[in-house]
């Protein structure tokens, strides 16, 4: 457990899992068995505040057990949080980390969206003819549509181009954006190949594709494009949306964004690689919001490049994310010199673009689970809530399993955790005989269960299928998932050889999406986005509108039982009765304040009860609602 009073918190904002549960609660059917799931309780601390949620750790703090339609129940327990600031008066903050504004819902079992294009898969042409289409990045706009990032091979004219496409939250095209829906950009001169390997929304609707182009006498530079709402260039981005940078110190080799992360303060950071005579070398950039290379980071360059294993070989981040604390982590995989061995590493930089000796010691993190010289190569990452990182791609196993999917969790000091699967490791083999298994896209979810993307050769005779996977907090498969945690998807007809889920993202209130390649025949190889259902959802207590005392309402509230030490926001009441909603409140998407101190330097508790009504007709399952508190000291 990780306690915020005992570790000084030294950015800004940092985000902590301080305990992971659930509030969730089964809605029993008449002759289903009964069903329970857990919430995701996280903490946000600022600097020189404290925030203790251990106390909240209890099941029947965080559970609600199996519930009959049409019932009221509330925590038997008191879930206390414990508060303060050492240099000025605190605020303790909740909020529901959906991001959807439902109370609870039920995370996606495998079943896709009916109404996302009555199927819940699309997919798309935006390449000349038969030519390829290759999707690596997906947003959703805060209004539900999805935009789509990749290249598109439009013939001999322009060759391979960066292309967008938005859909919909019914899955069409959206007329509104660029031409029917899409729009291509040929960076490199006449017909040569840029593509695009990440995308990213900005909070003001602003999209940046991120990748590699062929600018010609330079080969393959850096390229950064931005794009407006319309999906127009955007030209307060280096003139023309478009930057390019090449860092190579030869002019024919070759320079890669595989990765983009925002920082707070609009800035946006690329991971990728650099290519020398010897092999390629690990990149972060930075770049400021008008699209020039930062000069605070890299000590002056803008940029910094390592040899995370030594030289020689190839080291390349396939992945990147960034910390609440502003420091970066790109993650991919590093050769071992001398060797011909790869292993999976991650490298954590801090806000200035040195290595972080905080982080395993060097900076450097490296992990593998292949056996003797086989590759470990790590393809995406992911933040938790609580600050791990967990990445994956394929492993070369060897023996009868080949290559296998591969999952590594690790702590926020860099080393692996021993309560993910075994030592810190997961692999899943499900291809046929000795077949390959990537992971492309890695998910956490709200209620700490981890979503997997990537593709498999089940040996059916579909070709290689997408498939997804969901993990528990434990490492373990989910079994609600499509009954045994693993879930395979053939959208190509016949036994189409090149389908592949690169990327994925969660709507947050238990759908997610994930979009890809796949061989449709005469139109060759398309996007294909696949939208996933959630069974149901309750919605926020309301006063008056979905108030406890309204029969047949649904809704899902927080009580606060009681405050020491600080001055209550909300109202309180000692027994938080579950007849009467009068003392209840929601929980919103937006941060709302319990209570708040008035001393400099006091610590103060919060006791809360949460508490759920179903409706008569409530769709049998596991619900979740992952709820977070912060502190602040304004």
């Amino acid at each position: 457990m990780f306690d915020s009073r005992h570790h000084p918190v030294k950015a800004r904002w940092c985000t902590l899992l301080l305990v992971c549960a659930a509030i969730a609660c089964g809605i029993a059917a008449a002759s289903a068995p009964a069903a329970t799931s857990s919430v995701t309780v996280a903490a946000s601390v600022v600097a020189a505040t404290s925030l203790d949620t251990s106390a909240c750790v209890a099941p029947s703090t965080l559970q609600f057990g199996a519930l009959q339609p049409g019932s009221a129940v509330v925590t038997s327990a008191d879930c206390v949080v414990a508060f303060g600031s050492t240099n000025g008066v605190s605020q303790l903050q909740v909020r529901q980390a959906d991001g959807a504004g439902v109370g609870m819902f039920q995370p996606a079992s495998g079943a896709l969206d009916p109404t996302f294009d009555s199927d819940g898969v699309v997919t798309t042409a935006a390449a000349t003819g038969a030519g390829a289409d290759t999707p690596s990045g997906l947003v959703r706009q805060p209004d539900g549509r999805l935009v789509t990032g990749g290249d598109c091979d439009m013939g001999a004219t322009t060759g391979v181009d960066l292309c967008l496409v938005r859909y919909t939250t019914t899955g069409s095209l959206d007329p509104t954006f660029g031409v029917g829906g899409k729009v291509t950009t040929s960076v490199g001169p006449g017909a040569r190949t840029d593509r695009g390997f990440d995308l990213l929304l900005q909070p003001d609707g602003k999209f940046v594709l991120v990748g590699a182009c062929d600018m010609g006498a330079t080969g393959n530079d850096i390229c950064l494009v931005r794009y407006d709402t319309s999906g127009a260039l955007d030209p307060t981005f280096s003139g023309d949306g478009i930057a390019t940078t090449s860092i190579s110190a030869f002019a024919s080799l070759n320079d890669s964004a595989r990765g983009v992360a925002l920082r707070s303060d609009g800035s946006i950071v690329i991971g990728g690689f650099i290519e020398g005579v010897t092999g390629t070398q690990l990149l972060v950039a930075r770049y400021r919001s008008d699209g020039a290379l930062d000069p605070s980071f890299g000590s002056g360059a803008g940029y910094v490049v390592t040899d995370a294993l030594g030289t020689g070989g190839n080291q390349e981040f396939r992945d990147l994310v960034i910390q609440e604390d502003g420091r970066v982590i790109g993650a991919g995989y590093c050769y071992v010199t001398g060797t011909s061995t790869f292993d999976g590493c991650a490298v954590r930089y801090t806000d200035n673009g040195a290595l972080d000796p905080s982080f395993d010691g060097d900076g450097v993190a490296t992990f593998a689970v292949a056996p003797g010289t086989g590759t470990d190569s790590i393809l995406a990452a992911a933040l938790q809530a609580d600050g791990k990182l967990v990445v994956g791609g394929d492993c070369a196993m060897g023996g009868a399993t080949g290559v296998d999917g591969c999952i590594f969790r690790l702590r926020t000091d860099g080393t692996l955790d021993p309560a993910f699967g075994t030592g810190g490791r997961v692999t899943l083999a499900r291809s046929a005989g000795t077949g390959t298994d990537h992971i492309w896209s890695l998910l956490p979810q709200g209620d700490g269960t981890l979503v997997t993307a990537g593709d498999c050769d089940l040996g059916l005779g579909s070709g290689v299928d997408l498939c997804f996977a969901r993990y528990l907090a434990t490492g373990v498969l989910d079994p609600t998932f499509d009954g045994d945690g693993f879930l395979a998807r053939s959208v190509a007809p016949g036994a189409g050889i090149d389908q592949r889920a690169r990327a994925t993202i969660d709507d947050a209130d238990g759908h997610f999406a994930s979009v890809g390649n796949c061989a449709m025949g005469a139109t060759g190889v398309d996007a294909c986005l696949l939208v996933f259902d959630s069974a149901g959802s309750m919605p926020q207590y309301a006063a008056g509108v979905s108030d406890w005392t309204t029969p047949g309402t649904g809704l899902f509230g927080a009580c606060l039982v009681s405050t020491t030490g600080s001055v209550a926001d909300w109202t309180a009441n000692a027994t938080c009765p579950a007849a009467n909603g009068a003392w209840w409140a929601a929980v919103p998407t937006s941060a709302t304040t319990i209570a708040h101190t008035t001393a400099v330097g006091a610590s103060a508790t919060s006791r809360l009860r949460f508490g759920v009504r179903t409706r008569s007709n409530e769709t049998p399952g596991a619900y979740v609602a992952p709820v977070l508190f912060s502190v602040t000291s304004p």
